[in-house]
C-alpha cells in the first residue's frame, strides 16, 4: 500500500531525529574543560566557533528539536525557593557547595538564557538565582506592561538587598518590550535611562552586571519551512534564514550598558554564534535556535554556554 505524503513525511521526520538523537549519544566531546560538551561535533552554537572553525555536515539537514516539539519543550530546570518574593527559583549547585551566588533577571528573554547560564554555573560552582517575569524587562521605566510589572523591579531590588551573596547579575529582555515615554523624553531615551537607573540602585554587593544582548527573532512562518525543508532533505539554515535586518532588532539594553560609566556593566553579545553579517538561519549546527518568535530553543541555549563562560572570562581580564 502507498503510504499517504503526511505519514510518509512525518516517518522521516522521526528518522531524522532519531539519528541526531544517535549521533548526540555516541559522539565524543567536542572539547576538554570549560568549552566541552558531551555532544555531536559541531552541534549548535560550536558550528559557529570563532576561534576553532568546525563543520559537520550529517547536521545541514536537521533540527533538534523540531519545530514542532519546540513550543513543548520546557525551560532549564530550576527549584522553587519558598518563600521568596518575587518568585525565585534556583539552579546550579546548592549555595553550601558553590564558590559564588549569581541571580539571572527579567522577562523571558532572560528566562531562555538559564540553560547557557546553568552550563556555566554547573562547570564554575556558580549557585544560581532566576528572578523572572513573562513581560517585565529589569528596569526602572514605566512599562507597557505596568499593571503586570508594577513593583516587580524594585522588589527585585529588596531581594537582592536582603541576600548580599549575590555578587554578580545576569540581565536580558525582549529588544521590543515598550515603555512609556516621560515628558520631554523620547521613547528611546525614557527606555535607555530605565535601565540605567535600575542598575544605580542595585546594591554594592553586585559587583559585576552583564547585559545578554537580545537573540534573533523569526517569522510566523519559519518553523513550516524548517518542517519543510527538513522533509525533503534541503538544508533548513539555507531555505529559511531571514536577513540580519530583519531578525535582529536594535536591543536598548545592550545600548544603555554601553553608556553606562561605571565599571560594573558589561555586555556579552553572542550575535555572531547565530548571525553572519546578512543573515540570520533559523537552525545553527543542526540545533533549532528559536522556538517561536523571540525565545531561545532550551537545545540552542545549552550549547551557547561555553561561549557564555568565556566572554565573562574575557570581560574580567579586560577589567582588570
Amino acid at each position: 500500500m502507498r503510504r499517504a505524503p503526511g505519514r510518509a513525511r512525518a516517518g522521516l521526520l522521526a528518522v531524522l531525529t532519531a539519528l541526531a538523537v544517535g549521533l548526540a549519544a555516541e559522539a565524543p566531546a567536542q572539547r576538554g574543560g570549560e568549552r566541552g560538551a558531551p555532544m555531536p561535533k559541531c552541534f549548535g552554537a560550536a558550528a559557529r566557533d570563532p576561534e576553532r572553525p568546525c563543520v559537520n555536515p550529517k547536521l545541514n539537514r536537521i533540527a533538534i528539536p523540531t519545530p514542532f516539539q519546540a513550543p513543548l519543550e520546557p525551560s532549564e530546570p530550576c527549584a522553587r525557593i519558598r518563600p521568596a518574593e518575587p518568585p525565585a527559583c534556583a539552579f546550579g549547585p546548592p549555595r553550601s557547595d558553590a564558590r559564588r551566588s549569581v541571580a539571572l533577571i527579567g522577562d523571558s528573554h532572560a528566562t531562555h538564557w538559564r540553560a547557557a547560564l546553568a552550563y556555566v554555573a554547573r562547570k564554575r560552582r556558580w549557585h544560581g538565582i532566576s528572578i523572572n517575569r513573562n513581560l517585565c524587562p529589569f528596569t526602572l521605566a514605566k512599562t507597557t506592561s505596568h499593571d503586570r510589572c508594577k513593583g516587580w523591579t524594585r522588589g527585585v531590588l529588596r531581594w537582592l538587598r536582603n541576600h548580599r551573596e549575590v555578587d554578580s547579575v545576569f540581565v536580558s529582555a525582549n529588544a521590543s518590550s515598550g515603555v512609556q515615554a516621560v515628558p520631554g523624553q523620547s521613547r528611546r531615551d525614557t527606555k535607555i535611562d530605565g535601565y540605567l537607573r535600575a542598575w544605580k540602585a542595585l546594591p554594592s554587593s553586585v559587583r559585576e552586571v552583564y547585559v545578554l544582548r537580545d537573540v534573533p527573532h523569526s517569522r510566523s512562518d519559519t518553523a513550516d519551512c524548517v518542517s519543510a525543508a527538513v522533509a525533503r532533505r534541503r538544508n533548513p539554515a539555507v531555505r529559511c534564514r531571514r536577513p540580519r535586518s530583519r531578525a535582529l532588532l536594535r536591543d536598548l539594553e545592550a545600548i544603555a550598558a554601553n553608556q553606562d560609566r561605571t565599571d560594573r556593566v558589561r555586555v556579552i553579545d553572542l550575535t555572531p554564534l547565530m548571525c553572519d553579517e546578512e543573515f540570520c538561519p533559523p537552525v545553527i549546527g543542526g540545533a533549532l535556535v528559536i522556538r517561536d518568535i523571540g525565545h531561545m530553543t532550551r537545545t540552542f541555549s545549552r550549547t551557547l554556554g561555553p561561549f557564555v563562560g568565556w566572554s565573562v572570562s574575557r570581560l574580567r581580564r579586560a577589567a582588570r
